[in-house]
């Protein structure tokens, strides 16, 4: 079982998806719909279907060929731009053992080959590749082996300290006026809205213009600053437990934050990398990024 998907066959070739394929009654009445599980209680998942097309044989979750098995051998993965565990599930249960899908911070992470080591087989463990959201990736077996056929690149996005801190500044003024505010205000008492946790470049530009135009917006903008920056004090905070306080160093990472949403395109350069380390800026160009590369 593959995070409650059931019932799923094991195909590794084109060969064998065609085999199952013909042994799949279409449902009566149906455009020739063939749901992929072949037991009986997997005839009532239509949404889980395996396609013939000219040159290829398609495991199909709701409207995503997710796995495509080729006549050349070549197996293709396609999120369809859906990164969830459902969709990995479906994958891993059609290509276990060879390949495994997981979900990693809006990546589809694929193992190929043995996801997990053993010391009775050493030499076969699997290699690593993260696929972002518009992206594929295509595999084979080579013998007794799987591989990849041209992995996507891997990128990742790198603050330009001098671009930030140009846009940075402006703001120190206004930083320092929260942080005394923040020592005069009740943290027991709400102050307003938080900030809005979007990805919209417009939003925070917004939010940046006013707080550069002058001190006549702060007085609508430091409340959002230090709503968002009230904290609660846990159970291991001797000094703060179970007691409201304004969190500066949120205050300064919230105003941070405006700048790298602000201006992103000006502020990151994105280089590619041989590894992912996951260090988080795409947060910042999520739209870019989901998108993939041009």
């Amino acid at each position: 079982m593959f995070g409650g998907i059931t019932d799923l066959p094991q195909l590794h070739s084109y060969e064998s998806a065609l085999g199952h394929y013909t042994q799949i009654k279409p449902i009566r009445g149906s455009n020739n719909v063939r749901p992929i599980c072949k037991t009986k209680n997997g005839r009532r998942k239509k949404h889980m279907q395996i396609i013939k097309r000219d040159d290829a044989i398609a495991c199909r979750l709701y409207d995503t060929d997710v796995v495509t098995f080729y006549k050349d051998g070549t197996v293709e993965y396609n999120s369809g731009h859906h990164i969830t565990n459902t969709t990995h599930a479906f994958a891993s249960g059609i290509l276990f053992p060879h390949v495994w899908f997981a979900t990693k911070l809006g990546n589809t992470e694929v193992f190929i080959g043995k996801r997990f080591w053993s010391w009775r087989e050493p030499d076969q463990v699997s290699t690593t590749y993260h696929v972002p959201p518009s992206k594929t990736i295509k595999m084979k077996c080579e013998g007794d082996s799987w591989v990849a056929i041209d992995p996507p690149k891997h990128f990742e996005y790198y603050l330009k300290r001098k671009e930030y801190n140009a846009k940075r500044k402006p703001l120190k003024e206004f930083q320092d006026h929260c942080i005394r505010m923040a020592k005069l205000a009740d943290a027991k008492e709400v102050q307003g809205d938080k900030l809005y946790d979007v990805h919209e470049d417009w939003y925070y530009r917004d939010i940046y213009k006013d707080l550069v135009e002058g001190s006549s917006s702060w007085g609508r903008l430091v409340p959002i600053l230090l709503e968002t920056a009230r904290a609660r004090g846990n159970f291991w905070d001797r000094k703060r437990r179970n007691t409201y306080y304004f969190n500066t160093r949120i205050i300064k990472g919230a105003i941070s934050d405006i700048v790298k949403y602000a201006f992103a395109d000006e502020v990151f350069e994105e280089k590619e990398v041989h590894k992912k380390t996951f260090n988080g800026n795409e947060r910042y160009i999520w739209k870019k990024y989901e998108g993939g590369r041009e």
